[in-house]
């Protein structure tokens, strides 16, 4: 699914016009970005967790110079599904 596809959904499930559905997704988006960012969860019940995770530094070696390097740690964002969301998943693909 695409953004814009989610925003022709989301419109036509709550009832109101895209460019509104635009604006609040937008919005949310914008806000999530924002908490993830300052090290704040993000829960949403019967859905899952969002939270910032960290990848350890470590030492790797570059094939193109053949050179062993030093990779920084660095954060990435991690989903976690709820039990319900789970659940929901596996017994509507079985």
């Amino acid at each position: 699914m695409t953004k814009s596809e989610l925003i022709r959904v989301t419109a036509k499930k709550a009832g109101c016009t895209q460019e509104t559905a635009a604006k609040i997704l937008e919005a949310a988006l914008e806000a999530a970005k924002d908490a993830l960012i300052s090290g704040e969860t993000i829960t949403i019940p019967h859905f899952g967790k969002l939270e910032r995770r960290q990848h350890k530094g470590r030492t790797a070696y570059s094939p193109i110079t053949g050179e062993i390097v030093e990779m920084a740690s660095r954060f990435y964002a991690g989903f976690t599904p709820s039990r319900s969301f789970k659940d929901r998943l596996n017994r509507e693909t079985e």
